[in-house]
């Protein structure tokens, strides 16, 4: 594809870009470049001889220093990208991030509480100084023109403060809340829900926008985490993509416009770091989901008509063309990865009954991926006691699309069956791999070291 994009620039950036993106995790170095630029060049002189013009050689020569250049350039320049999604997302994804810490939260308590008995002492003060006012005695006084004069003290400061109030624009409401006690002024702002999370944000933003009809942007939100902490990991981003897809296509069968969920995901962010947001920041989540945007494409759309046509293959798999097919399945495999005997070691039932239930697997993945992604992590969990080594999954997928490949003649259903197999696999292998801490390797091992 780089060949055929020569003429359009712009199209073989992106595509350079998409390559320098997937070697993220890879060390790739000046050296081991020229290494690989010379090996293909050398593979081209050997098998074309003298068809293998000068002319040839230069304009290849061109092109891979052109390509890993831009792989090397690309690790170099996104390194502070990543640092920044990195950091920005640790902070967005922090319920506590913004709080006020217990110590400035303790010491306003305390002031709130010396205000309360201050204003507690000045009551009772100005209270004492009316009676005295009042009466110039504290005890009762029951004599008519005791009576009188405090009815007419207290009407007097009645049209005093309705006078007052009336000239000053005063309301009700702010007269109260002058009234209250500092304890209950922040116990009012306490009480306030205020949104922190980067799922109740973002729900908050899409209802904003208008996008409260758009299920699908619930499973976008559920996977962000992984998506995000992965963005360096090409194989597990691509898994996760592929996951995504399917639980996309649950919720929405139709067009699924992505650019909702990028809008929403911007000003969730930008309101949950208000002082950290800046270009920098726009520019990586930007680069981020434009990456994964990318990788959902790839299949987005294509599960629906997938599925149909694995379902009618598996359907039209009778017990006697079941039984050759797993049977040339492990033929070949033992052909290709002899060491796979080694662990199958089951009678010819289990070895048709594992053979047999990976083959619905690949359809019931499609159907039902919320439950199969939890069965097969399951499944690779205890295939990590079994002992089995991750790089036999490869030779025995290969075998199975093989054989179901010279069985079917739908394009699509086999297309299906290898995206569906090659799915499980990675799964299946990445549980393993994380799966396999010092303990289990141990226990497998039957060894204390």
């Amino acid at each position: 594809s780089f060949v055929t994009s020569l003429d359009q620039p712009k199209q073989l950036k992106a595509l350079v870009e998409t390559l320098g993106f997937g070697h993220l995790n890879l060390d790739v170095t000046v050296p081991r470049v020229v290494i690989f630029r010379d090996s293909i060049l050398e593979l081209f002189e050997i098998e074309l001889g003298e068809d293998f013009s000068a002319d040839a050689k230069s304009g290849w020569l061109a092109l891979l220093n052109y390509v890993g250049g831009a792989i090397i350039y690309v690790k170099t320049y996104y390194a502070e990208r990543l640092k920044v999604l990195e950091d920005s997302w640790k902070k967005a994804s922090d319920p506590d991030y913004g709080k006020p810490s217990t110590a400035v939260t303790q010491q306003h308590s305390h002031k709130a509480s010396d205000a309360d008995a201050g204003a507690s002492e000045d009551g009772q003060n100005s209270d004492q100084g009316q009676q005295i006012e009042i009466g110039g005695d504290l005890s009762p006084v029951n004599t008519e023109a005791s009576r009188k004069s405090k009815w007419s003290f207290f009407s007097q400061r009645r049209r005093r403060a309705g006078t007052e109030g009336t000239e000053g624009g005063a309301t009700i409401a702010s007269q109260q809340t002058s009234m209250e006690s500092p304890r209950d002024q922040d116990s009012k702002a306490n009480n306030m829900v205020v949104v922190r999370t980067f799922e109740a944000m973002f729900d908050f933003n899409a209802a904003v926008m208008g996008f409260t009809s758009s299920a699908w942007l619930r499973e976008v939100v559920k996977t962000f985490n992984n998506l995000v902490t992965n963005i360096s990991n090409p194989g597990r981003l691509q898994e996760e993509c592929d996951v995504l897809v399917l639980k996309i296509t649950k919720c929405n069968a139709g067009d699924v416009n992505l650019a909702e969920f990028k809008s929403a995901m911007l000003a969730t962010l930008r309101s949950l770091l208000p002082k950290e947001w800046d270009s920098t920041h726009e520019v990586a989540w930007n680069w981020l989901w434009d990456n994964i945007e990318r990788l959902l494409r790839k299949s987005l759309g294509q599960p629906t008509q997938w599925v149909r046509s694995l379902s009618t293959l598996m359907d039209s798999i009778d017990e006697d063309t079941g039984f050759e097919l797993r049977s040339n399945i492990y033929q070949r495999f033992f052909l290709s990865a002899p060491g796979g005997q080694e662990h199958f070691k089951q009678s010819d039932t289990r070895l048709h009954f594992i053979a047999d239930q990976i083959m619905k697997m690949t359809v019931e993945l499609f159907q039902d991926p919320h439950k199969m992604v939890d069965d097969i992590s399951a499944l690779g969990l205890r295939h990590v006691g079994y002992g089995i080594p991750t790089d036999l999954f490869g030779p025995f997928v290969t075998a199975t699309v093989d054989v179901i490949g010279g069985h079917c003649e739908d394009p699509t259903a086999i297309e299906a069956f290898r995206w569906s197999l090659g799915l499980i696999a990675k799964m299946l292998t990445r549980t393993i791999t994380e799966g396999s801490t010092i303990v289990m390797k141990a226990i497998n091992a039957n060894s204390s070291k």
